[in-house]
């Protein structure tokens, strides 16, 4: 996709552009939705943990479900292959040879890991703060009542 990524319709309302653009129907944020049976294990308790949140910030609408279910598999997906790298090891031996390889977790984790980034992108986690914005140098001289006169 080119360009910066479309804003929810909340995030355009406390933007003061909201009709800029109109809204279409299924891109409206909904209530936290039913969970997927499908999903079971570290999968279920992702979303339980993370739909809340997004939904109080508008972030689920009826096209983003996708995004989510696919986020909270590759989250599980991650967090097995961790688990299992813990408990083998990230470099394993053959048993034929004796040669070192890479445990195949570790291609496992590669890329649950990248799904995880990619969707947790497109559903707007990455511009979720702590609620504690950092402050740079040039805001610090912009604030800084001293500095005037």
């Amino acid at each position: 996709m080119r360009g910066p990524k479309p804003k929810t319709p909340r995030l355009r309302i406390l933007n003061g552009n909201a009709s800029k653009r109109p809204v279409a129907s299924d891109s409206e944020p909904v209530s936290i939705p039913d969970k997927p049976k499908q999903l079971t294990g570290d999968a279920s308790r992702e979303w339980d943990r993370i739909t809340a949140e997004l939904v109080a910030m508008g972030r689920i609408t009826q096209r983003s479900l996708t995004d989510l279910i696919a986020y909270c598999v590759a989250y599980a997906r991650l967090l097995k292959a961790e688990r299992n790298l813990k408990r083998e090891g990230e470099v394993l031996t053959g048993a034929r040879n004796g040669g070192v390889y890479q445990n195949p977790w570790m291609a496992v984790s590669n890329r649950a890991a990248a799904q995880c980034a990619k969707f947790a992108s497109r559903l707007g986690l990455d511009q979720i703060g702590n609620g504690q914005e950092k402050r740079d140098s040039f805001d610090e001289f912009l604030n800084d009542d001293s500095a005037t006169g």
